[in-house]
């Protein structure tokens, strides 16, 4: 069975959300795949104009500098939306 981390909002911590995000990467060894000069892309979730729902700038930057200081060429994407809305179609 594999380990679940949760993090409640609701509470204090002593350390930030992003310190956290950074040993929750260390101990999943999840950057141990990455090769000197591995493309590794950073999926997003930007949402649409107006929308609170996104992944915050601040772990994005951190996951990046991660992946940049264990070799990787890191790149950012989104993906367009199965819903109508401004994010349905990448050409327009």
């Amino acid at each position: 069975m594999a380990d679940v981390y949760f993090l409640d909002l609701t509470k204090s911590y002593r350390k930030s959300s992003v310190e956290m995000l950074e040993k929750l990467i260390e101990v999943s060894k999840g950057l141990k795949i990455i090769n000197q000069g591995t493309v590794c892309a950073v999926k997003l979730h930007v949402g649409e104009q107006g929308n609170v729902n996104f992944v915050s700038p601040e772990y994005v930057k951190k996951l990046v500098d991660m992946i940049s200081k264990a070799g990787g060429a890191p790149f950012l994407t989104d993906t367009t939306t199965l819903y109508s809305g401004q994010r349905h179609r990448a050409d327009l």
